[in-house]
């Protein structure tokens, strides 16, 4: 009787043997999985943390725009030549330098690029000189003064002081010019073309207002000059 309870006794139930092989596979899941993470490469493992860090001085897309005065009146005075198309902004941008390069040319000029006084005033002056080649053209010129007239006249053995006529200021400026240098042309007295570019680079020269005329100031500077 007892052999047969010890028998009864060894005899597993199936669900005990359920419940050993679910052990045993469970236990060879976990045992698999260890192994294969240890050699997976996870990301997690040998990730690596980027940070961006602005650093001065670095070219960034800003863009700064300066005005510079001297820009913009030499933009207004290429503009007034027709070299110039755009903005009278006062900033120096490509549209600028193109147009500066191009006077340049036009006037046999070193082709810089770069604005200066200089420019402001040699455009200024080649537009004076056109304007007063336009006008002269339109007028039809004065007759020759004569050389020889008097600036004082005898009256009773006294010298009276007589004012110079137009044409005789003019022969005196051209002949002034001549004598410094500025090239009128011929001096007939007449205020033309040549005499006019000279007076105009003359004043140029001397700070004097850039009229072309024959006045009260140029003849100072003039005769101021010329001692």
């Amino acid at each position: 009787m007892r052999d047969v309870i010890d028998d009864d006794e060894r005899t597993l139930k199936p669900t005990s043997m359920l419940m050993i092989t679910s052990a045993i596979i469970l236990g060879a899941m976990i045992v698999y999985n260890a192994l294969a993470t240890n050699n997976a490469k996870l990301p997690s493992l040998h990730a690596t943390t980027r940070m961006q860090v602005t650093v001065p001085g670095q070219a960034t897309n800003t863009v700064v725009f300066k005005y510079d005065a001297d820009v913009e009146d030499l933009q207004r005075e290429l503009l007034a030549t027709g070299h110039y198309i755009g903005m009278v902004d006062g900033v120096m941008g490509q549209r600028t330098q193109i147009a500066i390069r191009s006077y340049q040319h036009d006037n046999n000029l070193e082709e810089t690029g770069k604005p200066s006084v200089e420019l402001i005033n040699h455009i200024r002056y080649t537009r004076k000189i056109k304007a007063a080649a336009e006008f002269t053209g339109s007028v039809d010129p004065a007759p020759a003064a004569q050389t020889d007239a008097p600036l004082f006249v005898p009256t009773n053995n006294q010298a009276v002081a007589v004012k110079p006529t137009k044409q005789q200021q003019v022969l005196r400026v051209q002949m002034t010019l001549t004598n410094l240098g500025y090239d009128p042309g011929e001096p007939t007295g007449t205020l033309d073309e040549e005499t006019r570019a000279a007076i105009l680079k003359f004043q140029m020269d001397n700070g004097l207002a850039m009229e072309g005329q024959v006045d009260a100031g140029l003849l100072a500077a003039l005769s101021k000059s010329s001692n």
